[in-house]
């Protein structure tokens, strides 16, 4: 070995004792010293480096330092400090990062930091959002001072069904002053409504926003509530079938008549002739009795009224509730022809009898809608000629 050097140890901006100087001779190895009693506030200790600026020659703690011909001076490193504000939610903000001058690490997520009515969107250098802003998981480069990084949130719009049933779309989230495209109603639905848009008040007497509108995010979350608009003749049913009927209240379990789009598959006979069943409502509202409870009565035997059975056999979007229409019942829907439904038929038994041996048919085309009184076993003849007899199922709601 050599002549005697020295090892002597700077704090380099810390405060507190610094570790003892260290004697060896040249070519002799010795232990580095830890932090010791050492401290620098927004700081985090990083070893030793043979340059004060930290561009020479790294070294860790515990590790070894071999003597050269001179003596040497190590100044502590340090590692500036990048803390991060919950900047309004509660939860508890990401731990601390600590990384040399000049060198990157990867920014941490939303973590435990929770803010009702907001979305985590990475973070900033101040807290209103200006300055330099960085994504999740980004490269952050640190600087030779201590840094300070604001959670970035965006104030959320969120989505009431508002009395309908289904699941809300997901709220959508932006920054003040820029706007979101409101959803549709899509998934959701409410007995005797359609869906109309939102609105800013659950009343609706608010704001109205149709379904693709802008919505202007504002400071602070906000709600939009599902706008319902009653149904009118000609809207689509829940089965999918078409609304041609609407009573001035919801009465008796029911407000709606709505008719399937086509005529149930083939043809029928009304039941049996010379038969009294009792089948004789002709009101608006009778043809679900018809149909469930006089065609339907244990004495009768099913095969024997076909039209009445492929009523109740029917199954259309859904719904198992269709029924046979009484006679004013086949003509408001026959008063509606031209707008609402095809009708490739051209006679349509109701759920009316007549007599023991006649029952009310509908003719119905683009120009006509007229009741028939005819047979039940076979339909309207005329002319000699026997005439094919349809069904039309409705179902009320």
């Amino acid at each position: 070995y050599g002549s005697e050097q020295l090892l002597s140890f700077q704090a380099n901006g810390a405060t507190g004792a610094l570790p003892p100087t260290q004697r060896g001779v040249s070519g002799q190895s010795l232990t580095l010293p830890g932090q010791g009693a050492l401290s620098r506030a927004g700081y985090e200790f990083g070893g030793w480096n043979t340059a004060a600026d930290g561009s020479g020659p790294a070294y860790a703690a515990g590790a070894s330092f071999l003597l050269g011909s001179a003596d040497a001076v190590l100044y502590a490193a340090w590692k500036p400090k990048l803390e991060f504000d919950l900047n309004g939610a509660g939860g508890s903000a990401p731990a601390s990062l600590y990384q040399f001058t000049e060198q990157s690490l990867n920014l941490p997520g939303q973590g435990a930091m929770i803010r009702n009515g907001y979305q985590f969107d990475g973070w900033s250098a101040e807290s209103g959002g200006g300055g330099a802003s960085y994504a999740e998981g980004a490269a952050y480069t640190f600087g030779a001072a201590p840094a300070l990084l604001y959670a970035r949130w965006k104030p959320g719009v969120g989505f009431d069904a508002n009395g309908g049933t289904g699941s809300p779309p997901s709220a959508l989230y932006n920054y003040q002053g820029l706007n979101v495209t409101t959803p549709s109603g899509a998934g959701l639905s409410r007995i005797g409504y359609k869906f109309g848009g939102w609105n800013s008040l659950a009343n609706g007497t608010g704001t109205n926003y149709p379904a693709g509108a802008a919505y202007t995010m504002g400071a602070s979350p906000s709600t939009l509530y599902a706008k319902w608009d009653e149904l009118v003749v000609g809207d689509p049913g829940p089965a999918g079938g078409v609304v041609f009927y609407k009573k001035a209240d919801y009465t008796g379990g029911w407000r709606y008549l709505e008719a399937w789009t086509a005529d149930e598959p083939g043809d029928y006979k009304w039941g049996s002739y010379n038969v009294l069943l009792g089948s004789t409502g002709t009101a608006i509202g009778t043809g679900y009795a018809n149909t469930y409870t006089a065609l339907n009565a244990p004495a009768v035997v099913t095969a024997d009224y076909p039209a009445a059975a492929a009523a109740r056999a029917a199954n259309h979007g859904g719904y198992a509730d269709w029924f046979l229409p009484s006679k004013d019942e086949l003509t408001a829907l026959g008063n509606e022809r031209a707008r609402l439904l095809p009708f490739p038929g051209l006679y349509y038994w109701s759920s009316s009898e007549f007599s023991a041996t006649e029952a009310v048919m509908f003719q119905i085309t683009a120009g006509i809608s007229v009741s028939w009184e005819w047979e039940k076993d076979n339909g309207l003849v005329a002319f000699g000629t026997v005439y094919p007899s349809y069904v039309r199922v409705i179902r009320r709601f």
